[in-house]
């Protein structure tokens, strides 16, 4: 939907048929005459700021939606967590030495933002676990209302977290899965 938009402009710009032109690069070029080409950026600029540029009947931007209603619409992400930590018998203090975590997302496209996502919920979990004493009245309301009792992990709680990717495409496109929903779990509970 979206390339074909894109091969619309860009062959309307280039003055060939459709059929002609390529797309790699961040570019569309001519195929067999790569001189002749124009950027990705060139052709956004014309979609969103010359409509009078675009060829007839085509919409003003170059946007896309689809809509993937799947036969098995959970594609579980799965994960192991794992940490050494010292426990100070005395107090109860728990100190975690070390961290490590592997989740299965399906393909990265971005493994900065999925250990991002990872190390958030993995956070949020070591918080829930040793910090937040999420203690609940009889009807279900929390006592713990204020940051004097909701303690939030900060640096020093958290060691460096290591991580062990797999990429099991699951059933759905592209064989993405769910990331950073692992980290909240009850794996370190006292």
């Amino acid at each position: 939907m979206l390339r074909e938009k894109i091969v619309k402009l860009a062959a309307h710009r280039l003055k060939v048929a459709e059929s002609e032109v390529e797309l790699g690069h961040s570019r569309a070029a001519v195929r067999g005459d790569p001189s002749r080409q124009v950027t990705f950026g060139e052709l956004a600029d014309v979609a969103y700021y010359s409509p009078q540029q675009l060829p007839a009947g085509m919409s003003p931007n170059l946007e896309a939606t689809a809509r993937f209603n799947s036969p098995n619409p959970i594609h579980w992400a799965n994960a192991t967590h794992a940490c050494t930590c010292e426990v100070d018998t005395a107090t109860g203090k728990v100190t975690l030495l070390r961290y490590i975590v592997s989740e299965d997302v399906g393909p990265m496209i971005n493994p900065a933002i999925v250990e991002g996502q990872i190390a958030g919920g993995t956070v949020q979990g070591i918080g829930g676990a040793l910090l937040e004493n999420l203690v609940y009245d009889d009807d279900g309301n929390p006592l713990a209302t204020t940051f004097v009792d909701y303690l939030l992990p900060t640096a020093t709680e958290v060691p460096l977290i290591e991580y062990g990717h797999v990429e099991i495409p699951g059933p759905g496109p592209g064989g993405y899965k769910g990331v950073g929903e692992g980290g909240p779990s009850d794996r370190c509970q006292q």
